[in-house]
């Protein structure tokens, strides 16, 4: 085919967004593309070695954002691409400026991460600042691809003169969990002691001490079970200190940032999401990839459209408590969930459906 896909993104960390390149990246080398991931460095690059081997893989060998402009000027002269999808509010601002300062010109497609009202309300002036300069260059995107019908109408409701250069993509199930049913029931083992599921970044946004007082509440009813947390984030001492405050010490465990997931997703009674906002949680589909159902904060934004209620898990209303906990004991308790329609929910976003609506941005000429 020899279409060449550049995509630029901050890092290749163990993130969500990060996640989604690398999966894009090589399915779109797997199906011919000529594609490029340029990130600003190489530190801690948990990803790296996923890129496939047939994946142009670059970096602009500077630290902070704020000093990439030149090596970006030179990457561009470099490279000369036709069309860059950029990953990052704070990188496609960046890519603007430098289509400014270039000789060369080239589309912008902007993939939206989380709410830009959500991403920087709470940052002070730094965040008041970068409001300002989404406001300003942002906006000078050639087209933007949003993860989930609620995050694209949050956008409209900043910048409704975008709408038509709007779209929207749901992100895909990572490749690497795109198992057939019956090597998913393989990998169910029988466990002594049932648990739950967080996985993600221990910050502000992913609000596992809600996580925690609910199961704080749900323990008391059902003493034997235990909570496992996967991720790594800055607010893992305030957890910890949560932990002991609300006697779990022996029924939550830690586990750090962990590259393989399967084992847990799949023998896990649920997986819980208790998010202040998303972007689209990867982690909900995942789970239901591996036939096991969710619970989930109806937060901004995401959830409501993976979580079918009574179908692949449950879908909490109102940040209660109480609330959250109930489902949990509901969720133990109902023989309604089945394993094989909880895993085909998950089927809607395999890579091949996904990767082809990323096709008609890749091949679509934008004005």
């Amino acid at each position: 085919m020899g279409d060449k896909v550049f995509f630029l993104i901050s890092s290749l960390k163990g993130g969500g967004a990060e996640a989604v390149c690398v999966n894009l990246a090589n399915a779109l080398s797997k199906k011919g593309y000529d594609v490029n991931v340029t990130t600003l460095n190489n530190k801690k690059s948990v990803y790296h070695n996923e890129i496939s081997a047939d994946v142009i893989k670059q970096n602009l060998n500077v630290t902070k954002i704020r000093y990439a402009l030149p090596s970006l000027l030179k990457w561009i002269k470099s490279n000369k691409p036709e069309k860059v999808f950029v990953f990052s509010y704070e990188m496609a601002i960046l890519l603007v400026l430098a289509r400014y300062f270039s000789s060369h010109d080239f589309y912008i497609v902007s993939r939206n991460i989380n709410n830009i009202d959500e991403k920087y309300k709470k940052r002070g002036v730094k965040g008041w600042l970068i409001r300002q300069l989404v406001s300003i260059f942002y906006t000078k995107s050639d087209c933007y691809i949003n993860q989930c019908y609620a995050m694209e109408e949050r956008f409209l409701n900043l910048f409704p003169s975008e709408k038509c250069k709007s779209n929207v993509i749901y992100n895909s199930l990572n490749s690497k969990f795109d198992y057939d049913f019956s090597h998913v029931e393989k990998i169910k083992l029988r466990q002594d002691t049932p648990f739950f599921l967080c996985v993600g970044r221990l910050s502000y946004q992913k609000s596992f001490s809600f996580a925690l007082e609910s199961f704080a509440l749900f323990l008391k009813s059902y003493p034997d079970y235990k909570l496992i947390i996967i991720g790594e984030g800055e607010l893992e001492d305030d957890l910890r200190r949560k932990v002991s405050v609300l006697n779990l010490e022996k029924s939550v465990i830690f586990k750090g940032f962990i590259r393989d997931l399967s084992s847990y997703y799949a023998n896990a009674k649920a997986v819980l999401l208790t998010s202040k906002f998303e972007g689209f949680p990867n982690v909900l589909i995942e789970s239901i990839a591996h036939a096991t159902p969710v619970i989930s904060l109806n937060c901004d934004s995401g959830p409501n459209e993976i979580i079918k209620n009574g179908v692949n898990g449950y879908l909490v209303e109102n940040r209660s408590v109480s609330e959250f906990s109930e489902k949990m004991k509901l969720l133990i308790n109902s023989d309604d969930l089945n394993s094989l329609d909880i895993y085909q929910t998950a089927q809607y976003y395999s890579i091949d459906n996904i990767v082809q609506q990323w096709e008609v941005i890749i091949r679509m000429e934008l004005k």
